[in-house]
């Protein structure tokens, strides 16, 4: 279960888990957490069991459920994943999810809606694309439901629904369906690939070699469960200039409640494909009908007559990360001292497993977020607890291991807080039901600095300047949730103005020491910052305030 510990002073930006047994050398890891954005981490989401059983809970329950994974003291989920299917339309898309998605803005009213399309019977092109468009299309005039985002295909790669090549065209095929019905604004992310594997490398080439597939794409995604992001893909996808999704995350079998085995693979994939540059992150099923068989896939399962239900262990470690990470925050790229790829990225890929998975991030209150897990101790895993092809599962062919129990002294260092003296951090932590001070096997560690550490900027893009440098000329940086500020070279006048070219807020710069100026109350979107004077002409910039759209 979850525990708090506050009040861990660290000194010099490095963090030590001090153990309480022997330690050797050889027992010592040291994760560098090196200076610079590497992508924003824009928060967790799931689909749900595509059978209906929600709609027949009690009403209490639907409502507990849904405040325990969407609502900012629960997991704090931002993405729905919605499955569809050839024979499924608008109505009945509306008729099986409506509910949720209400339950679920109840307590996130900015959640993301992620069509999730499935080939059982694709036909040509232009007439699958067309149908899933059509769907999208009703949802939103029919039942005011609207999709921010849509997948191509689940997974074309198992039963070869779709070649890479046929890929690459549906993803045309969509953009050109989807902006001829006036939805422009829908994000497409392919190719859902099952693997990150040489596969699925087939259908990220495919799309990647046609410009106008690569326009019409929004992010590459793959899903995650035996063989998830790497170092090398992390920098493919860094080349393209596109993000990345993962959006479909589990394991497969039984998992009894309190399961640390399920809940360290799940947090340790989780905390490996932040730190390799994955901007969502989405379970499987979040949360379904229990099954004795196959609740791996879920992180709450419950009962549809009586409306019980049961939060399995991971359900807590994944509540530390999102505790420690909020959506929006700036994550850093973190490597430990060992020498063997999967261990000195922190991989979770085919085979040998890492022996500890971290990831570091700035939040948007300018806190620092930074979670480690210790991935020994979790045996073999063959294909029956890996992920289905096709109709069959397959057991007894071992696709991954990990090593032997170890505990580890491990050393963080933060690049960026090196001068900042002591730094203190709130420290969470999870494991089978008991406090430890130790990282054991199959325990997780997250910590978030109790005051802010660092300056979060504000996002922003040039769009207009004369005379010198126009970088050197206007910046900004986030000074907390309500305020922001405005650092410039000469003295002047700041204007914000809205898009349809009103002043909303007036205020006087210096160019000797930042400025601070007030965001509260303005509404998300995208405004001009426009200084005079001082001799330097007229210069501004676009700023964008609040939660962004896919």
């Amino acid at each position: 279960m979850r525990t708090e510990h506050s009040g861990v002073s660290i000194a010099s930006a490095v963090l030590l888990v001090a153990l309480s047994a022997p330690i050797s050398a050889l027992n010592n890891i040291t994760i560098t957490v090196h200076a610079g954005q590497q992508q924003v981490f824009k928060g967790f989401g799931t689909s749900i069991d595509n059978w209906g059983g929600f709609n027949n809970l009690p009403d209490a329950s639907k409502d507990e459920i849904s405040r325990l994974m969407w609502g900012p003291a629960g997991l704090n989920f931002q993405v729905l994943r919605l499955w569809s299917y050839m024979n499924r339309d608008a109505a009945s898309m509306a008729a099986t999810y409506g509910q949720v998605i209400s339950y679920a803005r109840k307590y996130n009213p900015d959640i993301r809606l992620l069509l999730a399309p499935t080939a059982d019977n694709p036909g040509d092109l232009q007439s699958y694309a067309r149908h899933y468009v059509d769907m999208i299309a009703g949802m939103r005039d029919d039942h005011g439901i609207v999709m921010n985002a849509t997948g191509m295909c689940n997974e074309p790669n198992i039963g070869d629904y779709f070649t890479p090549e046929g890929m690459r065209d549906l993803v045309k095929q969509f953009r050109e369906e989807l902006d001829s019905r006036g939805l422009q604004d829908v994000a497409i992310v392919a190719p859902e690939v099952s693997s990150i594997d040489p596969r699925g490398y087939e259908y990220f080439d495919a799309i990647r070699n046609d410009p106008d597939a690569m326009d019409a794409l929004t992010a590459i995604s793959g899903h995650s469960y035996n063989m998830s992001m790497t170092r090398e893909m992390a920098d493919y996808v860094a080349e393209t200039g596109k993000e990345y999704w993962m959006t479909e995350g589990s394991s497969n079998g039984y998992e009894a409640e309190k399961d640390d085995y399920q809940a360290t693979k799940a947090a340790a994939r989780i905390l490996s494909e932040i730190n390799l540059r994955t901007n969502y992150w989405v379970w499987f099923f979040g949360y379904g009908t229990y099954r004795d068989n196959d609740n791996a896939t879920q992180i709450i399962a419950y009962w549809r007559d009586s409306g019980d239900y049961v939060q399995f262990l991971k359900y807590y470690y994944i509540q530390q990360i999102s505790m420690v990470m909020e959506p929006g925050a700036l994550v850093r790229t973190a490597e430990t001292d060992r020498e063997q790829s999967q261990d000195k990225y922190m991989e979770w890929t085919y085979g040998q497993k890492p022996y500890v998975t971290a990831a570091a991030a700035l939040n948007p209150d300018s806190t620092w977020g930074i979670g480690v897990i210790n991935c020994t101790d979790i045996g073999t895993t063959d294909w029956s607890d890996g992920h289905c092809c096709g109709d069959s599962w397959y057991a007894g062919d071992p696709i991954g291991w990990g090593y032997d129990a170890e505990t580890f002294d491990i050393t963080v260092h933060v690049e960026e807080l090196a001068k900042a003296g002591d730094v203190e951090f709130r420290m969470y932590r999870s494991n089978k039901g008991s406090f430890s001070v130790t990282i054991n096997p199959k325990e997780i560690l997250c910590f978030r600095s109790v005051e802010p550490v660092g300056v979060f900027p504000v996002s922003v893009r040039r769009i207009a300047g004369r005379g010198r440098r126009e970088e050197n000329v206007l910046t900004f940086t986030r000074a907390g949730r309500q305020v922001a500020r405005l650092h410039a070279v000469a003295d002047g006048r700041a204007a914000i103005i809205d898009a349809t070219g009103r002043t909303v807020r007036e205020f006087l710069v210096s160019g000797r020491h930042a400025t601070t100026f007030e965001i509260a109350g303005l509404p998300s979107g995208t405004y001009v910052v426009r200084v005079e004077g001082g001799g330097l002409g007229s210069y501004a910039r676009r700023l964008l305030v609040g939660p962004e759209r896919f």
